[in-house]
């Protein structure tokens, strides 16, 4: 009973309770229902205030990933200029001595020889010769390829083309609807994918395949100089088809990239540099925007020296065309290629995306491929540079011996005729000037000058074969000839 009282009790205060507090709890009520409905009607300028929070926060996310990227890119350009800078050529005596020889001696002789009018070329040469040389020396196994070099307008296709005949897909040249290959490249069959850069000091250093991705013209003209003054060439390794192991595509700039402007206006000088050293060409159109070759790139050819030098087409991007357009645009390439004079052993008809070729005139593709998958003679080649420079210079100087040969005979043949005339004094003002004529043309510079030429291209022949480990046998010119015309012109000199 106690219990029951005990609870009543407490149900009366409760019921007292509600009772007293009901108009204060209604009023509570009716107040927090009139701030939810005050919180409803302000809800859209507070989403917009959201809004604006989350664009602000964005844009900041937005300013630190671009200064971000910055500070990348910054230290990849750093890192990358450092290592060029502190490359050096791997230690080779043979490599130094062709140094020496060039950048002293031969210079040296140039600066005092003038009989030859195409001095600038002749030393141009030699500088190919030169970065050749250090190709070997940094990386053996290119000089045994036969160099092959791939050329044509921007946006035909060169890279997507040598890519395509990569047997692995984790590496590919860089390819995009802008000018991408600001820096030429040899790409060369090798077990693993490497990726090398060369420094101008003759240097190899090692470039990860990301910073190799952003190596386009607008990344080099992002530098304050010229990149390729520093890092004028790279090299990439990477399996390739089974047919092209003794082959090295050379991938080389676009030689009209008018969407480019700065250090890249030197993309078509690049581009006749390096075809120029070649063994063979591969001229790529692409046939998204041509039906025919275009008139620039006919102009081009004509410029490039073909005489020794292979030349194949390849109509590329032909998986965009219609079979039965594809016949017809061969045909007509073929006739342009007539009228201009340009002789060619073969025009295809492929597609890089399919690795697929379509039809061809003359040689096929890859009959093209197999006539150039040989080692390459590399060691007389350069050799044959260095002599054909040399013979330059001599041809020049025996050219001016022999004119000036001829102009001792008027001199003696005038002086015969002023003894007949009766001027036989030495004080006679005729003889005194005829005697001073004679000696403006004397040939002892001329003949001192063909011996140092001689010597030098000796030099710079035993410096390559050092690098080689053998001695590269060449055809020398005709010394007795040389001999005899050395002789006579002293023997002329003797008697004036």
């Amino acid at each position: 009973m106690e219990k029951i009282e005990i609870i009543e009790e407490k149900l009366n205060k409760m019921t007292s309770f509600f009772t007293f507090n009901k108009g204060s709890i209604k009023n509570e009520i009716i107040t927090f229902l009139e701030e939810i409905n005050a919180d409803l009607e302000n809800l859209p300028e507070i989403e917009k205030q959201i809004e604006i929070l989350t664009n602000n926060l964005s844009k900041k996310q937005e300013e630190f990933d671009e200064l971000n990227s910055e500070h990348l890119s910054l230290s990849e350009k750093y890192n990358l200029i450092s290592k060029l800078l502190s490359a050096n050529n791997t230690i080779n005596n043979g490599l130094n001595n062709f140094k020496t020889i060039l950048n002293n001696d031969f210079l040296k002789f140039a600066n005092t020889e003038d009989s030859l009018a195409e001095e600038a070329k002749a030393l141009i040469m030699l500088q190919d010769v030169e970065r050749e040389l250090e190709l070997v020396v940094s990386f053996p196994d290119l000089y045994k390829r036969n160099i092959v070099a791939i050329g044509g307008g921007f946006s035909s296709g060169k890279s997507k083309f040598v890519s395509s005949f990569f047997v692995k897909n984790d590496i590919t040249l860089p390819i995009g609807i802008e000018p991408v290959t600001a820096i030429p490249s040899y790409v060369i069959s090798e077990n693993e994918n490497i990726i090398k850069g060369f420094s101008t000091k003759g240097g190899l250093i090692d470039i990860s395949s990301e910073l190799y991705k952003k190596l386009s013209h607008n990344f080099v003209k992002s530098f304050s100089f010229n990149l390729k003054d520093i890092m004028p060439f790279m090299m990439i390794g990477t399996p390739l088809d089974s047919n092209l192991e003794n082959i090295c595509f050379v991938d080389t700039p676009g030689y009209n990239p008018a969407i480019t402007d700065g250090f890249t206006s030197e993309d078509k000088k690049t581009a006749f540099e390096f075809i120029d050293n070649a063994n063979a060409l591969i001229w790529v159109v692409g046939l998204d925007s041509n039906g025919t070759i275009p008139a620039t790139d006919l102009e081009f050819l004509s410029e490039v020296d073909l005489e020794n030098k292979e030349l194949f087409i390849v109509a590329n991007k032909a998986d965009l065309r219609a079979d039965s357009e594809i016949e017809e645009i061969l045909e007509v390439m073929e006739e342009s290629l007539d009228d201009y004079d340009i002789e060619f052993s073969g025009i295809s008809a492929y597609s890089s995306n399919a690795k697929k070729e379509y039809h061809f005139i003359g040689k096929s593709l890859f009959e093209f491929f197999e006539s150039q998958n040989k080692e390459a003679p590399i060691h007389k080649e350069l050799v044959s540079k260095v002599y054909q420079v040399c013979d330059m210079y001599k041809e020049a100087i025996e050219d001016e011996l022999k004119t000036i040969k001829n102009i001792q005979k008027e001199f003696k043949s005038l002086e015969l005729d002023l003894i007949e005339e009766g001027f036989e004094d030495d004080s006679d003002k005729f003889t005194s000037r005829l005697h001073k004529l004679k000696n403006m043309f004397n040939t002892k510079e001329l003949q001192k000058n063909k011996k140092t030429i001689e010597e030098l291209r000796e030099k710079l022949k035993n410096s390559i074969d050092e690098i080689f480990g053998e001695v590269c046998e060449m055809e020398g010119c005709d010394e007795d000839e040389n001999n005899e015309l050395n002789q006579q012109l002293l023997n002329q000199e003797e008697n004036l």
